[in-house]
């Protein structure tokens, strides 16, 4: 269509193309308009519907359940994920136990040496011969002791044993392990692995261990406490600290 105005055609002027772009703006950022203006220009009639509630219902559920399953999911998946990154869940209660089962076998291991109305350093000395042990080694034999005089059984020493004195030895013979790991443990006691235990007993209880083997005494979580030291060595630390 041509309009018109003083002799001068404006249908195809900058501002006839600036009025349509400035209204297919407003149409695309205001929806309602569109409505509004097709109402006015082609005379439909308003549609007014009633809500249909069984549809309202149905909606609602079908978007709990998509919330619901998404959330599953995302536990699942991010727990697992998790669980992957920060390894098998080891708590106190079981590294103790796993310790206080060592100390009935290094207590099992070194009682053959104790002489009934002896003393500790006696005792220490009648096990460790010539060997000086190492401040750890020394507690650790000193604990044992104490349970060969109180008679303690095995079971009374899993139950009551707080691991305090196995957790600085495990701690120390893992240094020893990663500097030699064909060390015999001896070093924990003031022994050195490969040199001649000369003066020293080398008693072996039943099952094959020498006392001084802690890892043997371990028996196979030796390999569990390996495995997951990173877990089990701040809860090594915490039992000597804490006790």
């Amino acid at each position: 269509m041509f309009v018109k105005s003083n002799g001068i055609d404006t249908s195809n002027t900058e501002l006839e193309k600036n009025g349509e772009e400035m209204q297919a703006l407003v149409f695309f950022l205001c929806p309602p308009l569109i409505y509004q203006y097709q109402l006015t220009k082609y005379h439909l009639p308003r549609v007014s519907r009633k809500p249909d509630f069984e549809t309202s219902r149905e909606s609602v559920k079908l978007f709990v359940m998509k919330k619901t399953f998404l959330i599953l999911f995302s536990v699942l998946f991010f727990g697992s994920a998790n669980a992957q990154k920060t390894g098998p869940i080891v708590n106190k209660e079981e590294v103790r136990l796993v310790l206080a089962k060592g100390m009935t076998n290094f207590v099992t291991g070194v009682k053959p040496f104790y002489v009934k109305g002896q003393d500790q350093q006696k005792f220490v000395t009648q096990v460790c011969g010539t060997w000086k042990p190492t401040p750890e080694g020394n507690a650790l034999l000193v604990k044992a002791y104490e349970f060969i005089v109180k008679a303690a059984s095995p079971e009374n020493i899993v139950s009551s044993y707080n691991g305090k004195e196995m957790a600085a030895s495990v701690l120390y013979l893992k240094k020893v392990f990663d500097l030699n790991p064909n060390s015999n443990g001896s070093e924990l006691f003031g022994g050195k692995t490969g040199v001649s235990e000369k003066g020293v007993t080398t008693l072996a209880r039943e099952g094959g261990c020498r006392w001084y083997q802690l890892w043997c005494h371990l028996e196979n979580f030796a390999n569990w406490i390996v495995k997951n030291w990173d877990v089990i060595k701040n809860i090594l630390i915490t039992l000597i600290t804490i006790l």
